[in-house]
């Protein structure tokens, strides 16, 4: 109690100008909060308000007293039936599944999981994967249409600490607006240009209240956010980032390692020789 009281003197000691930074202040301390843990249905941001979603809401009340000041109108606690844990675990029973083609997704606001396919769902189909997971909450999503698998050709693109430019393998320079920075033992690339090359069909939004990147492609989606050095993937949150994006001079950067999880490539298309602090990026050549 004594530490919720003094993480929250903390968070209110700001200006009004900081509210979004004292909003995610507010949420990182829920993050180690032990009380939530066993209840917690997954949280999210929406209108400025942090969503906590339980599974017992009287069970975290006296969590919720510890709330006062503007960090009470930041925060709204929602009644739901499963918990993340739950979610995830169905999500990676129906994830191992090989018997048709979908994928799977969480989703947090909604307390449940969509489960996508290029086809249809008949209704043996759809008791099968309910009685599979045991959660209720699914919801199906049938006709989505996805790329066939082409033979894919990859172009590569290599850039060195301090360069201000990629050099495509043709030759081509690809020049950025800001170079390449050295980071301990790897490399700090420009988010928005690099993602650019590996992933053209990815979208990239900045969300200035909230410090946050949203990085979507048909498929999935990704959030981070700057100071913070956990990601949301496909409504999953906290997956961990070698080091939480960078702002400088106006430019978002993230590590090597990370760049492939937003780009939603694999990790070995992403490469850096720490000797020659030379990154090679291997992207697919688009006609």
């Amino acid at each position: 109690m004594k530490r919720w009281l003094l993480v929250l003197c903390m968070v209110l000691g700001f200006s009004v100008s900081a509210q979004a930074q004292e909003r995610w202040d507010v949420y990182e301390a829920m993050q180690a909060e032990e009380t939530l843990q066993q209840y917690d249905g997954g949280r999210y941001i929406e209108n400025g308000v942090i969503v906590i979603c339980v599974t017992d809401v009287d069970a975290v009340r006296p969590f919720a007293a510890t709330l006062t000041g503007d960090a009470a109108q930041w925060v709204r606690f929602q009644l739901v039936t499963y918990t993340m844990e739950e979610l995830e675990r169905a999500m990676r029973i129906l994830s191992e599944r090989e018997d048709r083609d979908y994928w799977v997704n969480v989703s947090v606001k909604e307390n449940g999981l969509v489960c996508s396919s290029t086809g249809t769902f008949s209704t043996e189909e759809r008791e099968k994967i309910l009685a599979a997971t045991d959660v209720k909450r699914i919801y199906f999503q049938e006709h989505v249409t996805v790329s066939v698998d082409q033979p894919v050709t990859l172009i590569s693109y290599t850039g060195k600490v301090g360069q201000d430019y990629w050099m495509k393998e043709q030759g081509e320079k690809i020049f950025l607006s800001e170079p390449l920075l050295s980071w301990e033992d790897t490399v700090l690339l420009p988010l928005r240009q690099t993602a650019a090359i590996l992933n053209p069909d990815l979208q990239l939004t900045w969300v200035e209240a909230e410090q946050k990147i949203e990085a979507k492609t048909p498929q999935a989606q990704v959030e981070l956010w700057v100071g913070k050095d956990t990601m949301t993937v496909n409504a999953v949150p906290d997956i961990p980032m070698q080091k939480a994006p960078m702002v400088k001079d106006g430019v978002c950067y993230v590590t090597v390692e990370d760049l492939a999880v937003i780009a939603r490539v694999p990790q070995s298309r992403c490469q850096y020789e720490k000797g020659t602090q030379t990154v090679t990026l291997l992207a697919e050549e688009r006609k």
